[in-house]
């Protein structure tokens, strides 16, 4: 502060502003739905900085409306683009880390409306090292995908880490189709040297809009899946990957037009992971 109790910003006027008017819309009301990251109004040669200063003030909001770069999902001869993240069904994150390798993450998740879920969001391990797993959808009794789920953290990642808070995203080998208003467990068994952020303050329902298609409320509910503490308040699985479908869009229901028999996985996370 200056002789005269001003603060000093010590960020270019040409990314604060769109900060300020990005709050402004806030306050007001403006911004209820999801929006781009950084906001539009800030040119593409300072984002960077932009993200920095929002970064540094504690601003980043959690993955809301997130246009993935990636190479777009085919399903069903459909090309599924844009892919959309949905905000983080949580608000905060928990002061203790969460534990891994002590049994499955599970949440029930219903759409509003068809979409093809692409991709599954998990906060990020803490710990350098290697994290291996697997992720599966469920509908009732039915297994409708599975998967293996490997990475590495290595320090480098680690550094760029937004206070712990950053987010790994599992791009689904097949996109898996949401029917309107139908549950699913979306369950994440994960093991590694180390813990991960925790979610907390969780919402029972998100609004994301895939920037072409309109919007989406995705709905949460307690699994009896889970066995590692994830429920609505707290835990793991924070979003989504998605895209909506097309009207008239056909196919088998909720598969990933794959093998329709259901393999016997009750002894399989003991014999991978023991």
């Amino acid at each position: 502060k200056d002789e005269k109790g001003a603060g000093f910003i010590d960020f270019s006027p040409d990314v604060f502003l769109p900060m300020i008017n990005h709050l402004r819309d806030m306050m007001a009301g403006v911004a209820s739905a999801p929006r781009r990251w950084p906001p539009e109004q800030v040119p593409s040669n300072l984002r960077t900085e932009f993200e920095r200063m929002s970064d540094y003030y504690g601003l980043t909001p959690p993955p809301c409306a997130v246009w993935t770069p990636a190479t777009p999902s085919a399903l069903g001869g459909v090309v599924l683009e844009p892919r959309v993240r949905s905000p983080s069904r949580f608000t905060s994150f928990g002061a203790e880390d969460w534990s891994f390798g002590e049994g499955c993450d599970a949440v029930g998740v219903s759409s509003s409306r068809d979409v093809a879920i692409t991709g599954v969001v998990l906060h990020s391990a803490l710990s350098v090292g290697e994290y291996h797993g697997w992720l599966a959808i469920y509908h009732g009794d039915r297994e409708v995908s599975w998967q293996d789920v490997d990475y590495l953290v290595c320090p480098a990642d680690l550094a760029t880490t937004r206070g712990g808070s950053n987010f790994y995203v599992v791009v689904l080998d097949a996109p898996v189709v949401f029917r309107q208003g139908v549950v699913y467990d979306v369950v994440l068994y994960l093991q590694g040297p180390g813990t991960g952020r925790s979610g907390r303050g969780g919402q029972k329902a998100t609004t994301a809009g895939d920037g072409c298609c309109g919007m989406v409320v995705f709905s949460f509910s307690e699994s009896a899946r889970d066995e590692n503490g994830t429920c609505i308040e707290h835990g793991q699985i924070p979003a989504l990957e998605f895209a909506v479908l097309p009207p008239g869009f056909k196919d088998l229901g909720d598969s990933r037009m794959q093998n329709t028999a259901t393999p016997d996985r009750s002894q399989l996370q003991a014999h991978t992971f023991s």
